[in-house]
């Protein structure tokens, strides 16, 4: 979800959600950034869903009892950057976590396999590569955050607080090979580009529904499913 100013609306703030895939992208746009959105949203669904830990997710999931929630390396990554300059220690573990990555530009792409047979194959060899290869980097990484000492306040505490308060949901990969270790290519991305497309698509953000038919055509991730339209024409009409 990321912010929506709404201009003709004193700048009130609206929330753009997404939702996406390596094959499609959904955006909804909402007033609300609540849990009650998610389970809209989701409220069918069965099988993994990669988030951060903002709490509405968490509170969604105890609703949604066919949703597997995992979460993304690229968000703990960012962290210990952030405390790289204070912590130079922190390398080690930004080390650690590329070699993750590194693990997984080695699987095979199970998304783009369709003989199910085939793709049923794909899926035992990234859980056997993902239990061992991948399982052993994590322990390292986990031993290392179990030694250090950060200040109370500091970007290092708070790095490794975020990583081993979400441990479960970051190490769910290793035992579900549908997840992928990083939300970047199907949401952050398209999620950022629907906010800069609020330039494409002046009449939106001053409230026209116009703006939202716009909006939805410029975003580029095919094949889009979008129902801004729906919902400006509820508001404003």
């Amino acid at each position: 979800e990321t912010r929506w100013r709404m201009l003709n609306k004193g700048g009130k703030t609206w929330w753009v959600w997404c939702i996406g895939r390596h094959d499609a992208v959904y955006y909804r746009i909402e007033p609300s950034r609540g849990h009650e959105v998610v389970v809209s949203m989701l409220d069918d669904f069965r099988g993994v869903l990669m988030v951060d830990d903002y709490v509405a997710y968490k509170t969604a999931k105890k609703l949604l009892p066919g949703m597997v929630i995992v979460l993304c390396w690229s968000h703990v990554r960012r962290g210990f950057i952030e405390a790289l300059d204070a912590y130079p220690e922190c390398q080690y573990a930004l080390d650690l976590i590329g070699e993750l990555f590194a693990i997984e530009r080695e699987l095979p792409d199970w998304q783009v396999i369709k003989d199910p047979r085939l793709r049923e194959a794909a899926f035992a060899k990234i859980t056997e590569i993902r239990s061992e290869q991948s399982k052993a980097t994590t322990d390292a990484l986990l031993k290392w955050a179990s030694e250090q000492r950060g200040l109370p306040g500091s970007k290092l505490r708070e790095a490794i607080a975020y990583m081993t308060s979400n441990w479960e949901g970051l190490t769910h990969f290793q035992t579900e090979p549908r997840a992928p270790l990083s939300n970047n290519p199907a949401v952050t991305r398209p999620s950022r580009a629907a906010t800069v497309q609020t330039r494409a698509a002046s009449p939106l953000i001053k409230g026209g529904p116009q703006g939202g038919r716009h909006g939805s055509d410029t975003t580029n991730p095919p094949p889009l499913k979008c129902d801004v339209e729906r919902r400006l024409e509820r508001e404003y009409h």
